[in-house]
């Protein structure tokens, strides 16, 4: 269900937000989330938050748990709001989706060193990432099409 949520808000967000605010929106939140995880900083008020228990056993929202893993709400919802971000402009997802769990598997081994890693990071790194390549593409994009020539010459003239 929080999944689920991520995805209708960041959905929601990405129709009414400037795409360009939303991608700076991503990396700034993982650069904050990073300064108050890697400051310690996060811990107690994650705690607190986590342990908040809703009444009549209604589920807890506000985090996901894997086996031992936790991850919070802003860590799910980041995610949302890229992919909400790569269907709004229909951008390829898939690239950017394997990118995100290839940044992740690599980041994931800083819990060799530590115990907590923000999950944004990841996500603002596949941005980062696709955003490189799309300029890179374009860059280096042919300016002759392949089957028509070089510009000015023309495939039907008259000989």
């Amino acid at each position: 269900m929080t999944a689920l949520g991520c995805v209708t808000l960041g959905w929601l967000l990405t129709a009414v937000t400037p795409a360009a605010w939303l991608k700076i929106g991503i990396v700034v939140a993982a650069l904050v989330d990073s300064v108050l995880v890697f400051s310690h900083l996060l811990q107690h008020p994650n705690a607190t938050l986590n342990a908040a228990a809703p009444p009549a056993g209604l589920p807890q929202l506000q985090f996901v748990s894997f086996g031992s893993a936790v991850m919070g709400y802003g860590d799910l919802f980041v995610a949302a709001v890229l992919g909400s971000l790569l269907v709004a402009e229909r951008a390829p997802r898939l690239p950017v989706a394997l990118a995100c769990l290839l940044f992740a598997g690599a980041f994931d081994l800083l819990f060799f060193v530590t115990d907590e890693l923000p999950a944004t990071v990841p996500v603002a790194a596949a941005l980062l990432a696709s955003e490189a390549w799309q300029r890179h593409k374009k860059r280096v994009a042919p300016t002759v099409h392949p089957v028509w020539g070089v510009p000015g010459s023309s495939r039907f003239s008259a000989r």
